[in-house]
């Protein structure tokens, strides 16, 4: 006797007869189905159907639809019951743009307290957050709720002449070198004051910390301020850092040229040698065809 495909239990009214002796007279036992009469196991398998699942055991909500943990049973003898089903509820009316913004505050939070910012500000980059992140473009990649906040607390502590490190904000966030510079491109667009900011206030702060940083007297930073004046107009179609480190350089070359060296003000100022370099050649050089400042 082959094995049957129909993978039921026989019923009262199924007829079963031995492979070898023919007999109808079949036990249903542990081991299977034996004949009475010749003690032999037939070759058709025994098999029990139970239901697939059971609602008690199930592993999610068919009420919020999303994985929860522990059994329904477990979630209801949880202590803290009422609470997760509160949240539960929440999260199920909850929209794209409020989720991006808890995880936008998070992110903020976070990192104001590991880079021991003034929590004045941390109001402002929220406020920025909820103002830029619904104008950006569904799908791009710049709508990433964490990395969007690392590169608004950068510019709005820029915005309130507040030093900030570029190399801080990227080796404790999401952001890489490359991306910090193409959110700091795109988001700039949709921060009109941050064009307009006092840059000049925001580089004389720069270039007191590379005073303090290096234990220099005063009469450097206001050596480097005059530089920083003189050449405004020339310098100021590039960044902060790079105008910093070209203003205290200058100083550093006239006054202090045995004191320090000038790739250590770029290594505090996450610049180039190579950048300040080209500023001074291509600024003041070729623009005045000699270096006269007369501060």
């Amino acid at each position: 006797m082959t094995v049957h495909n129909e993978v039921s239990i026989p019923s009262d009214s199924t007829v079963l007869k031995c492979d070898l002796c023919g007999s109808d007279e079949i036990a249903d036992e542990i081991e299977g189905y034996i004949c009475r009469r010749c003690g032999v196991v037939l070759t058709l398998q025994k098999l029990q159907y139970d239901r697939p699942y059971n609602n008690d055991i199930l592993q999610y909500s068919r009420q919020f639809g999303s994985t929860q943990i522990g059994t329904e049973q477990e979630r209801k003898k949880h202590p803290q019951s009422f609470q997760l089903n509160k949240m539960d509820r929440y999260n199920s009316q909850l929209s794209n743009k409020g989720y991006a913004e808890i995880r936008a505050t998070q992110e903020i939070s976070r990192l104001f307290e590991v880079l021991s910012l003034p929590s004045a500000c941390k109001y402002r980059v929220r406020e920025k957050f909820r103002e830029i992140f619904p104008q950006l473009h569904p799908g791009s990649k710049y709508k990433n709720p964490e990395k969007l906040a690392a590169i608004l607390i950068y510019m709005v502590l820029k915005l309130e002449n507040i030093v900030i490190k570029k190399k801080k904000i990227v080796g404790n966030s999401l952001l890489s070198k490359e991306e910090f510079n193409n959110f700091y491109n795109q988001v700039r667009r949709f921060i009109p004051e941050y064009e307009v900011r006092n840059r000049q206030h925001y580089i004389t702060q720069k270039l007191l910390e590379v005073t303090e940083h290096f234990k220099l007297d005063m009469p450097f930073y206001f050596f480097s301020h005059k530089i920083l004046l003189k050449l405004w107009n020339n310098i100021k179609n590039t960044t902060d850092d790079v105008i910093a480190g070209l203003c205290a350089s200058i100083t550093l070359l006239c006054s202090y040229k045995d004191v320090i060296r000038v790739s250590s003000i770029c290594d505090l100022l996450d610049i180039k040698m190579s950048t300040i370099q080209f500023q001074v050649k291509k600024r003041i050089f070729e623009r005045f065809k000699y270096l006269d400042l007369k501060v």
